[in-house]
Protein backbone atom coordinates (compact mmCIF):
# COMPACT_ATOMS: atom_id res chain seq x y z
CA UNK A 1 0.00 0.00 0.00
CA UNK A 2 1.99 3.42 -1.15
CA UNK A 3 1.54 6.66 1.55
CA UNK A 4 3.34 9.76 2.01
CA UNK A 5 5.80 9.33 5.35
CA UNK A 6 6.40 12.13 7.38
CA UNK A 7 10.29 9.66 7.77
CA UNK A 8 12.16 7.91 5.07
CA UNK A 9 11.22 4.02 4.21
CA UNK A 10 13.38 1.86 6.40
CA UNK A 11 12.39 -1.32 4.15
CA UNK A 12 10.95 -1.89 0.54
CA UNK A 13 8.20 -3.19 0.30
CA UNK A 14 9.67 -5.87 -2.01
CA UNK A 15 11.68 -6.69 1.63
CA UNK A 16 10.92 -10.46 1.77
CA UNK A 17 12.05 -10.15 5.84
CA UNK A 18 9.25 -7.39 6.48
CA UNK A 19 6.05 -9.25 6.69
CA UNK A 20 2.30 -7.51 7.20
CA UNK A 21 -0.63 -9.56 8.59
CA UNK A 22 -4.30 -8.29 9.25
CA UNK A 23 -7.07 -9.44 11.48
CA UNK A 24 -10.45 -8.20 10.32
CA UNK A 25 -12.73 -8.27 13.15
CA UNK A 26 -16.66 -7.29 14.09
CA UNK A 27 -15.13 -4.69 16.55
CA UNK A 28 -11.76 -3.63 15.25
CA UNK A 29 -9.15 -4.14 13.00
CA UNK A 30 -5.99 -4.98 13.22
CA UNK A 31 -2.28 -4.43 11.04
CA UNK A 32 0.71 -5.74 12.54
CA UNK A 33 4.32 -5.37 10.61
CA UNK A 34 6.76 -7.11 11.70
CA UNK A 35 10.64 -8.27 10.17
CA UNK A 36 11.56 -12.14 10.43
CA UNK A 37 14.33 -12.22 12.41
CA UNK A 38 16.87 -15.37 12.97
CA UNK A 39 16.16 -17.55 16.07
CA UNK A 40 17.68 -20.25 18.00
CA UNK A 41 15.77 -22.85 20.06
CA UNK A 42 16.76 -24.54 22.96
CA UNK A 43 17.23 -27.81 20.97
CA UNK A 44 19.83 -25.63 18.59
CA UNK A 45 17.97 -25.59 15.90
CA UNK A 46 17.81 -22.31 13.60
CA UNK A 47 14.24 -20.89 12.91
CA UNK A 48 13.02 -17.50 12.68
CA UNK A 49 10.97 -15.36 14.92
CA UNK A 50 8.66 -12.05 14.27
CA UNK A 51 9.71 -8.64 15.61
CA UNK A 52 7.39 -6.04 15.90
CA UNK A 53 7.86 -2.92 14.16
CA UNK A 54 4.37 -1.22 13.41
CA UNK A 55 0.53 -1.63 14.84
CA UNK A 56 -2.58 0.05 13.31
CA UNK A 57 -5.84 -0.42 14.53
CA UNK A 58 -9.24 0.76 14.17
CA UNK A 59 -13.04 0.31 14.95
CA UNK A 60 -14.35 -1.92 12.48
CA UNK A 61 -16.84 -0.46 10.06
CA UNK A 62 -18.45 -2.52 7.11
CA UNK A 63 -18.11 -5.67 8.77
CA UNK A 64 -20.27 -8.16 11.04
CA UNK A 65 -19.90 -11.94 12.14
CA UNK A 66 -16.49 -11.20 10.44
CA UNK A 67 -18.04 -10.82 6.79
CA UNK A 68 -17.57 -8.06 4.53
CA UNK A 69 -21.63 -5.99 4.33
CA UNK A 70 -20.31 -2.75 3.43
CA UNK A 71 -17.38 -2.29 1.11
CA UNK A 72 -16.49 1.29 1.43
CA UNK A 73 -16.59 1.61 4.94
CA UNK A 74 -14.67 -1.91 5.27
CA UNK A 75 -12.34 -0.58 3.23
CA UNK A 76 -11.72 2.88 4.77
CA UNK A 77 -11.24 1.17 8.47
CA UNK A 78 -8.81 -1.19 6.66
CA UNK A 79 -6.85 1.50 4.66
CA UNK A 80 -6.59 3.41 8.14
CA UNK A 81 -5.46 0.72 10.13
CA UNK A 82 -2.68 -0.22 7.37
CA UNK A 83 -1.13 2.93 6.95
CA UNK A 84 -0.88 3.60 11.03
CA UNK A 85 1.27 -0.01 10.59
CA UNK A 86 3.38 1.38 8.13
CA UNK A 87 3.77 4.56 9.69
CA UNK A 88 5.15 3.46 12.66
CA UNK A 89 7.08 1.03 10.44
CA UNK A 90 8.37 2.99 7.88
CA UNK A 91 7.67 1.07 5.16
CA UNK A 92 4.96 0.29 2.75
CA UNK A 93 3.78 -3.21 2.14
CA UNK A 94 1.73 -4.62 -0.55
CA UNK A 95 1.21 -7.80 0.80
CA UNK A 96 -0.30 -9.43 3.63
CA UNK A 97 -1.09 -12.68 5.77
CA UNK A 98 -5.32 -12.63 6.27
CA UNK A 99 -7.21 -14.15 9.15
CA UNK A 100 -10.88 -15.47 8.06
CA UNK A 101 -13.43 -16.10 10.54
CA UNK A 102 -16.66 -15.28 8.21
CA UNK A 103 -18.19 -18.12 5.20
CA UNK A 104 -19.48 -21.00 8.02
CA UNK A 105 -16.08 -22.72 7.80
CA UNK A 106 -17.17 -26.27 7.79
CA UNK A 107 -14.49 -28.84 9.11
CA UNK A 108 -14.03 -32.37 8.00
CA UNK A 109 -11.65 -35.29 7.78
CA UNK A 110 -11.31 -37.78 5.11
CA UNK A 111 -9.31 -40.72 3.87
CA UNK A 112 -7.89 -41.32 0.38
CA UNK A 113 -5.35 -43.66 -1.20
CA UNK A 114 -3.62 -43.81 -4.33
CA UNK A 115 -1.39 -47.03 -5.99
CA UNK A 116 2.45 -46.55 -5.83
CA UNK A 117 3.24 -46.51 -9.38
CA UNK A 118 6.88 -47.32 -9.49
CA UNK A 119 6.34 -49.74 -5.96
CA UNK A 120 8.59 -47.47 -3.97
CA UNK A 121 6.64 -43.82 -2.53
CA UNK A 122 8.49 -40.86 -4.09
CA UNK A 123 7.38 -37.13 -4.14
CA UNK A 124 5.18 -37.35 -7.25
CA UNK A 125 2.69 -40.26 -5.46
CA UNK A 126 2.58 -37.71 -2.40
CA UNK A 127 1.52 -34.40 -4.94
CA UNK A 128 -1.19 -37.25 -6.67
CA UNK A 129 -2.28 -38.07 -3.07
CA UNK A 130 -2.82 -34.07 -2.00
CA UNK A 131 -4.14 -33.06 -5.50
CA UNK A 132 -6.93 -35.36 -5.00
CA UNK A 133 -7.29 -34.24 -1.62
CA UNK A 134 -7.78 -30.48 -2.61
CA UNK A 135 -10.34 -32.01 -5.29
CA UNK A 136 -12.36 -33.68 -2.84
CA UNK A 137 -12.69 -31.02 -0.38
CA UNK A 138 -14.12 -29.33 -2.93
CA UNK A 139 -16.30 -31.08 -4.56
CA UNK A 140 -19.55 -29.47 -3.32
CA UNK A 141 -18.33 -26.24 -4.47
CA UNK A 142 -17.15 -24.36 -1.34
CA UNK A 143 -13.80 -22.82 -1.03
CA UNK A 144 -10.67 -24.66 0.44
CA UNK A 145 -9.09 -22.25 3.18
CA UNK A 146 -6.48 -24.79 4.58
CA UNK A 147 -6.24 -28.11 3.88
CA UNK A 148 -3.59 -30.21 6.49
CA UNK A 149 -2.47 -33.99 6.59
CA UNK A 150 -3.11 -36.01 9.67
CA UNK A 151 -1.07 -39.29 9.16
CA UNK A 152 -0.04 -41.18 6.36
CA UNK A 153 -0.49 -44.90 5.71
CA UNK A 154 1.59 -48.18 3.99
CA UNK A 155 -0.40 -50.95 2.89
CA UNK A 156 -1.47 -52.49 6.15
CA UNK A 157 0.89 -50.26 8.11
CA UNK A 158 -0.96 -47.61 9.38
CA UNK A 159 0.47 -44.61 11.21
CA UNK A 160 3.56 -43.71 8.78
CA UNK A 161 5.88 -40.64 9.86
CA UNK A 162 7.20 -40.31 6.13
CA UNK A 163 6.49 -42.57 3.18
CA UNK A 164 9.12 -41.17 0.84
CA UNK A 165 11.48 -44.17 -0.01
CA UNK A 166 9.84 -46.79 1.41
CA UNK A 167 8.35 -49.85 -0.52
CA UNK A 168 4.48 -49.92 -1.09
CA UNK A 169 1.94 -50.80 -3.16
CA UNK A 170 -0.77 -48.31 -1.91
CA UNK A 171 0.14 -45.02 -0.27
CA UNK A 172 -3.12 -43.28 2.04
CA UNK A 173 -3.22 -40.31 4.01
CA UNK A 174 -5.85 -39.25 6.77
CA UNK A 175 -6.65 -35.74 5.77
CA UNK A 176 -8.76 -32.42 7.44
CA UNK A 177 -9.99 -30.50 5.38
CA UNK A 178 -11.68 -26.36 6.32
CA UNK A 179 -13.99 -24.75 3.66
CA UNK A 180 -15.81 -21.77 3.38
CA UNK A 181 -18.68 -20.42 1.08
CA UNK A 182 -17.39 -18.61 -1.72
CA UNK A 183 -18.39 -15.73 -1.85
CA UNK A 184 -17.80 -14.62 1.65
CA UNK A 185 -14.44 -15.42 1.10
CA UNK A 186 -13.82 -13.69 -2.16
CA UNK A 187 -15.34 -10.31 -0.35
CA UNK A 188 -12.63 -10.56 2.04
CA UNK A 189 -10.16 -10.56 -0.79
CA UNK A 190 -11.65 -8.13 -2.76
CA UNK A 191 -11.46 -6.07 0.39
CA UNK A 192 -7.80 -6.68 0.63
CA UNK A 193 -7.22 -5.66 -2.46
CA UNK A 194 -9.56 -2.46 -2.67
CA UNK A 195 -6.59 -1.27 -0.23
CA UNK A 196 -3.58 -2.34 -2.56
CA UNK A 197 -2.45 -5.24 -0.35
CA UNK A 198 -2.85 -9.03 -1.86
CA UNK A 199 -3.42 -11.78 0.20
CA UNK A 200 -0.38 -14.11 0.47
CA UNK A 201 -2.23 -16.83 2.97
CA UNK A 202 -5.13 -17.50 4.42
CA UNK A 203 -5.72 -19.05 7.79
CA UNK A 204 -9.36 -20.03 9.84
CA UNK A 205 -9.06 -17.30 12.51
CA UNK A 206 -9.66 -19.97 15.42
CA UNK A 207 -6.26 -21.71 14.25
CA UNK A 208 -4.41 -18.62 14.24
CA UNK A 209 -5.28 -17.91 17.67
CA UNK A 210 -4.34 -21.43 18.86
CA UNK A 211 -0.81 -21.15 17.84
CA UNK A 212 -0.42 -17.79 19.78
CA UNK A 213 -2.13 -19.51 23.36
CA UNK A 214 -1.85 -23.05 23.08
CA UNK A 215 1.44 -24.91 23.61
CA UNK A 216 2.77 -27.50 21.36
CA UNK A 217 2.26 -29.99 24.45
CA UNK A 218 -1.43 -28.68 24.99
CA UNK A 219 -1.88 -29.28 21.13
CA UNK A 220 -0.24 -33.33 21.34
CA UNK A 221 -2.90 -34.16 24.22
CA UNK A 222 -5.56 -32.22 22.68
CA UNK A 223 -6.88 -29.23 23.21
CA UNK A 224 -9.58 -26.88 21.91
CA UNK A 225 -8.58 -23.13 21.61
CA UNK A 226 -12.22 -20.78 21.37
CA UNK A 227 -11.53 -16.99 20.53
CA UNK A 228 -14.34 -15.18 21.17
CA UNK A 229 -14.60 -11.75 19.57
CA UNK A 230 -17.36 -9.49 18.59
CA UNK A 231 -19.09 -10.96 16.19
CA UNK A 232 -17.93 -14.40 16.02
CA UNK A 233 -16.64 -17.29 18.22
CA UNK A 234 -13.98 -19.38 16.40
CA UNK A 235 -13.10 -22.50 17.41
CA UNK A 236 -10.07 -24.74 16.36
CA UNK A 237 -9.48 -28.35 17.88
CA UNK A 238 -6.41 -30.25 18.02
CA UNK A 239 -5.39 -34.13 18.79
CA UNK A 240 -1.94 -35.75 18.40
CA UNK A 241 -0.27 -31.94 17.18
CA UNK A 242 -2.47 -32.10 14.29
CA UNK A 243 -5.09 -29.49 13.57
CA UNK A 244 -8.78 -31.58 13.69
CA UNK A 245 -11.54 -29.62 14.04
CA UNK A 246 -12.68 -26.07 13.13
CA UNK A 247 -15.83 -23.88 13.56
CA UNK A 248 -17.18 -20.72 14.10
CA UNK A 249 -20.70 -19.15 16.20
CA UNK A 250 -21.69 -16.40 14.62
CA UNK A 251 -22.32 -14.53 17.84
CA UNK A 252 -20.15 -13.08 20.47
CA UNK A 253 -19.46 -9.87 22.78
CA UNK A 254 -21.96 -8.10 20.61
CA UNK A 255 -24.80 -10.18 21.68
CA UNK A 256 -24.15 -9.01 25.13
CA UNK A 257 -24.42 -5.63 24.35
CA UNK A 258 -27.01 -5.01 22.27
CA UNK A 259 -29.27 -7.13 24.95
CA UNK A 260 -28.06 -4.63 27.49
CA UNK A 261 -28.71 -1.77 25.23
CA UNK A 262 -32.63 -3.53 24.77
CA UNK A 263 -32.70 -4.26 28.42
CA UNK A 264 -32.12 -1.02 29.75
CA UNK A 265 -32.99 1.34 26.81
CA UNK A 266 -29.79 2.46 25.93
CA UNK A 267 -27.76 3.04 22.56
CA UNK A 268 -25.49 0.66 21.68
CA UNK A 269 -22.11 2.98 22.47
CA UNK A 270 -23.85 3.61 26.34
CA UNK A 271 -24.37 0.02 26.60
CA UNK A 272 -20.84 -0.74 25.26
CA UNK A 273 -19.82 1.56 28.02
CA UNK A 274 -21.97 -0.34 31.03
CA UNK A 275 -20.65 -3.95 29.30
CA UNK A 276 -16.60 -2.57 29.50
CA UNK A 277 -17.05 -1.19 33.03
CA UNK A 278 -19.42 -2.82 35.09
CA UNK A 279 -19.51 -6.48 32.89
CA UNK A 280 -18.62 -9.22 35.40
CA UNK A 281 -19.79 -12.86 36.10
CA UNK A 282 -18.90 -12.08 39.97
CA UNK A 283 -21.49 -10.71 42.35
CA UNK A 284 -20.52 -8.92 45.91
CA UNK A 285 -22.18 -8.45 48.34
CA UNK A 286 -21.80 -4.61 47.92
CA UNK A 287 -22.56 -5.10 43.86
CA UNK A 288 -26.56 -5.28 45.09
CA UNK A 289 -26.32 -1.38 46.45
CA UNK A 290 -23.85 -0.02 43.98
CA UNK A 291 -25.22 2.30 41.60
CA UNK A 292 -24.19 2.20 37.98
CA UNK A 293 -23.54 5.61 36.91
CA UNK A 294 -25.27 6.47 33.51
CA UNK A 295 -24.32 9.17 31.06
CA UNK A 296 -26.77 11.67 29.59
CA UNK A 297 -27.70 10.18 25.93
CA UNK A 298 -27.09 12.69 22.74
CA UNK A 299 -30.76 12.78 22.16
CA UNK A 300 -31.43 14.38 25.64
CA UNK A 301 -34.00 12.03 27.04
CA UNK A 302 -34.81 12.42 30.42
CA UNK A 303 -35.17 9.42 32.97
CA UNK A 304 -32.19 7.31 32.87
CA UNK A 305 -32.22 3.92 33.98
CA UNK A 306 -31.52 3.24 37.66
CA UNK A 307 -29.33 0.38 37.71
CA UNK A 308 -27.03 -1.43 40.45
CA UNK A 309 -24.04 -3.49 39.27
CA UNK A 310 -25.82 -6.61 40.67
CA UNK A 311 -28.13 -6.22 38.23
CA UNK A 312 -26.20 -4.87 35.32
CA UNK A 313 -24.07 -8.42 36.21
CA UNK A 314 -27.08 -10.47 35.59
CA UNK A 315 -28.37 -9.03 32.55
CA UNK A 316 -24.26 -10.34 31.54
CA UNK A 317 -24.39 -13.57 32.96
CA UNK A 318 -27.84 -14.58 30.73
CA UNK A 319 -26.37 -12.94 27.88
CA UNK A 320 -23.08 -15.07 28.37
CA UNK A 321 -25.00 -18.11 29.21
CA UNK A 322 -26.85 -18.16 25.83
CA UNK A 323 -23.26 -17.93 24.26
CA UNK A 324 -21.30 -21.02 26.11
CA UNK A 325 -24.21 -22.99 25.77
CA UNK A 326 -24.03 -22.41 21.71
CA UNK A 327 -20.63 -23.35 22.01
CA UNK A 328 -21.04 -26.22 24.24
CA UNK A 329 -23.59 -27.76 21.67
CA UNK A 330 -21.20 -27.23 18.87
CA UNK A 331 -18.66 -29.13 20.89
CA UNK A 332 -20.69 -32.09 21.86
CA UNK A 333 -21.77 -32.31 18.35
CA UNK A 334 -18.48 -33.00 17.18
CA UNK A 335 -17.59 -36.16 15.44
CA UNK A 336 -14.46 -35.99 17.15
CA UNK A 337 -14.09 -38.18 20.51
CA UNK A 338 -10.81 -36.18 21.52
CA UNK A 339 -12.35 -32.52 21.09
CA UNK A 340 -15.35 -33.64 23.03
CA UNK A 341 -13.25 -33.87 25.75
CA UNK A 342 -9.98 -31.70 25.65
CA UNK A 343 -9.61 -28.79 27.90
CA UNK A 344 -10.52 -25.29 26.49
CA UNK A 345 -8.27 -22.18 26.33
CA UNK A 346 -10.38 -19.18 26.27
CA UNK A 347 -9.02 -15.93 24.09
CA UNK A 348 -10.53 -13.55 22.20
CA UNK A 349 -11.72 -9.58 23.53
CA UNK A 350 -14.99 -11.07 25.57
CA UNK A 351 -12.42 -13.56 27.33
CA UNK A 352 -11.68 -10.48 29.44
CA UNK A 353 -14.90 -10.88 31.13
CA UNK A 354 -14.22 -10.40 34.79
CA UNK A 355 -15.31 -14.43 35.93
CA UNK A 356 -15.68 -15.85 32.64
CA UNK A 357 -13.42 -18.67 33.57
CA UNK A 358 -14.72 -20.58 36.31
CA UNK A 359 -18.15 -19.82 34.32
CA UNK A 360 -17.18 -21.09 30.93
CA UNK A 361 -15.70 -24.33 33.16
CA UNK A 362 -19.02 -24.60 35.07
CA UNK A 363 -21.48 -24.91 32.19
CA UNK A 364 -18.65 -26.38 29.25
CA UNK A 365 -17.99 -29.27 32.07
CA UNK A 366 -14.61 -29.33 30.40
CA UNK A 367 -11.39 -27.75 32.05
CA UNK A 368 -11.03 -24.21 30.94
CA UNK A 369 -8.44 -21.36 31.24
CA UNK A 370 -7.70 -18.12 29.48
CA UNK A 371 -5.06 -17.08 28.00
CA UNK A 372 -3.18 -13.83 25.77
CA UNK A 373 -0.55 -14.10 23.02
CA UNK A 374 2.96 -13.86 24.06
CA UNK A 375 4.33 -10.20 24.20
CA UNK A 376 6.18 -9.91 21.02
CA UNK A 377 9.68 -8.78 20.77
CA UNK A 378 9.37 -4.98 19.13
CA UNK A 379 11.16 -1.35 18.97
CA UNK A 380 11.60 -0.49 22.65
CA UNK A 381 9.23 2.19 23.83
CA UNK A 382 7.81 2.54 20.14
CA UNK A 383 4.91 -0.28 20.58
CA UNK A 384 1.82 -0.54 22.77
CA UNK A 385 1.48 -3.71 25.27
CA UNK A 386 -1.83 -3.97 24.48
CA UNK A 387 -0.94 -6.24 21.39
CA UNK A 388 -0.28 -8.88 24.36
CA UNK A 389 -3.74 -9.06 25.18
CA UNK A 390 -6.35 -11.60 23.85
CA UNK A 391 -8.14 -9.67 21.97
CA UNK A 392 -4.90 -9.58 19.64
CA UNK A 393 -4.65 -13.26 19.92
CA UNK A 394 -5.56 -13.58 16.36
CA UNK A 395 -3.49 -11.00 14.89
CA UNK A 396 -0.45 -12.44 16.89
CA UNK A 397 -1.19 -15.97 15.71
CA UNK A 398 -0.50 -15.03 12.18
CA UNK A 399 2.92 -13.39 12.66
CA UNK A 400 4.18 -16.29 14.31
CA UNK A 401 2.83 -18.22 11.36
CA UNK A 402 4.33 -15.86 9.25
CA UNK A 403 7.60 -16.59 10.76
CA UNK A 404 7.24 -20.46 10.90
CA UNK A 405 4.65 -21.83 9.13
CA UNK A 406 2.57 -24.35 9.97
CA UNK A 407 2.58 -27.82 8.79
CA UNK A 408 -0.35 -27.38 5.91
CA UNK A 409 -0.54 -28.58 2.46
CA UNK A 410 -0.80 -25.82 -0.55
CA UNK A 411 -4.80 -24.84 -1.31
CA UNK A 412 -3.33 -24.50 -4.67
CA UNK A 413 -2.07 -27.00 -7.00
CA UNK A 414 1.87 -25.87 -7.37
CA UNK A 415 2.14 -24.72 -11.00
CA UNK A 416 5.12 -27.14 -12.00
CA UNK A 417 3.06 -30.37 -10.96
CA UNK A 418 0.27 -29.24 -13.22
CA UNK A 419 0.63 -31.22 -16.51
CA UNK A 420 -1.80 -32.15 -19.10
CA UNK A 421 -4.08 -34.81 -18.61
CA UNK A 422 -3.85 -33.33 -14.63
CA UNK A 423 -7.83 -33.11 -14.57
CA UNK A 424 -8.56 -36.77 -15.84
CA UNK A 425 -6.04 -38.18 -13.58
CA UNK A 426 -7.78 -36.25 -9.95
CA UNK A 427 -11.09 -37.69 -11.51
CA UNK A 428 -10.14 -41.81 -11.48
CA UNK A 429 -8.44 -40.91 -8.62
CA UNK A 430 -11.40 -40.01 -6.95
CA UNK A 431 -13.20 -42.63 -8.19
CA UNK A 432 -10.94 -45.03 -7.08
CA UNK A 433 -10.13 -43.65 -3.36
CA UNK A 434 -13.70 -42.14 -2.08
Amino acid sequence: MSAAFGSPRRRRAKDSRIVSVLDVGSYKICCLIGELEQSYATTGEIGQKFRLLGVGHQRSQGIASGAVIDLRLAQAAVSTAISQAEQMASVAVDNLHLAVSCGNPYSRTFDGHVEVAEGIVGDADIARLEAGARAFAVHDGSALLSLNRIVFGLDSVPDVRDPRGLAARRLYANHHAVTVDPNALRNLCLLAESCHVEPVSLLPAGFASALAVTTQAERRAGVTCIDIGSGVASIAGFADGHFVYAASIPIGGQQVTHELAYALSLSLAEAERIKTLYGSLILTASDEHEMVQMTREADGLEGLPEMTRAEVARLVAGSMYRLVLRIRQCLDGCGIARVRSAGVVLTGGVSDVLGLEEFAAGHLVRPVRISAAPRLDGAAGRLPGSVSSPAFSCAAGLAMAAATPPRLIPVREPKAQVRHGYLGRVEQWLRESF
